[in-house]
């Protein structure tokens, strides 16, 4: 092993004293301090890409029960809950990168949110809507919470029991629980690359994009507020850039639901075994189609993705897909 350099200057000074006797002591050169390495910085850890129209790294790898266990629910809420085994497929949830879970039993529903800050793009529960997901406490009461890295969501729908402060005492216990689960469970940190994503759209600019193909005016409404879901939703909705309208014609032959909805482009949504769905050809370059049962079209450019529902029509349903399709190759514009 390697003696220091004041261990090597010991044994010497003790021989000069010993043959010196009282003689004054000789000086002893002090050796030079050897350099301090300068500690290592913490490697940077550089995010991963996710691709425009790529689907992010689900919390938990989508396994709901690594973020809570009965046995936490029950130890909170006094509620002995299952976990619900099927999980909906919520693109609009998924594609911001997040997870949606639920409980079910004894009277009642729970269900949480995870959703990473990275996949939000800065999206918050407008202030206007704040009231009526988290102070008031009507069928379903949320709690929100989380930190700089992730965002959640705790909401119960009881038959009884339930007020606004009990529902904050369990949501104020369980969210942490969850975000600490989160953060120990976390892979590599991530950041979404958004381009040639869709801007989310006024009502009337699709209208008038839609419009100006088919060569009629039309009117944009937005899909009403009585459809306002869970906040995890809105949050998606806000982050996914998703605009929802009624388009219609002055004469009321055509009222079709248009939503947009961007970083959707590269998957089709699955439809319900009553709405199959089939791919078309709509004659419109860089966009891909598909029907979706017997009054519904989804179009998309790779990136982003446009869904039809038409009520009422006398036009060709198949000329309503091509004018939405046309107008989705030139960003609606």
């Amino acid at each position: 092993m390697r003696r220091s350099p004041f261990a090597a200057a010991l044994p010497v000074v003790a021989v000069v004293l010993t043959l010196t006797g009282c003689a004054a002591t000789a000086p002893v050169e002090t050796p030079a301090a050897s350099p301090t390495s300068a500690p290592s910085a913490t490697p940077t850890i550089e995010p991963i890409v996710i691709g425009p129209a790529e689907m992010p790294p689900v919390p938990f790898d989508g396994d709901c029960a690594k973020a809570l266990t009965p046995e936490d629910i029950a130890a909170v809420t006094g509620r002995n809950l299952l976990l619900d085994e099927f999980r909906n497929f919520e693109p609009l949830i998924d594609n911001v990168g997040g997870l949606r879970c639920s409980w079910s039993g004894d009277g009642g529903q729970m269900a949480i949110a995870v959703m990473p800050r990275s996949g939000l793009d800065g999206a918050e529960i407008p202030a206007e809507l704040t009231a009526t997901y988290f102070e008031d406490c009507g069928w379903v009461c949320s709690w929100q919470g989380g930190d700089d890295a992730v965002w959640t969501a705790v909401s119960f729908q009881f038959d009884d029991g339930m007020t606004r402060e009990v529902v904050d005492g369990w949501g104020s216990t369980l969210g942490p629980r969850v975000v600490r689960n989160y953060v120990s469970s976390a892979g590599e940190p991530w950041v979404r690359d958004r381009t040639g994503w869709w801007p989310t759209f006024e009502c009337q600019a699709l209208a008038d994009a839609v419009g100006t193909q088919l060569g009629t005016d039309l009117v944009g409404l937005q899909y009403g507020p009585e459809h306002l879901g869970a906040p995890e939703q809105t949050l998606a909705i806000l982050a996914g850039r998703e605009t929802a309208c009624i388009l219609q014609d002055a004469g009321g032959e055509l009222n079709l639901l248009l939503s947009t909805e961007a970083g959707l482009g590269g998957s089709f949504r699955e439809a319900p075994e009553s709405a199959p769905t089939a791919p078309v050809d709509l004659g419109v370059p860089g966009i891909t189609a598909q029907t979706r049962g017997e009054s519904g079209f989804s179009v998309a450019d790779g990136v982003n993705r446009a869904d039809l529902y038409v009520y009422e029509s006398a036009l060709p349903l198949r000329d309503i897909a091509v004018a939405v399709a046309a107008a989705a190759a030139s960003d609606f514009q």
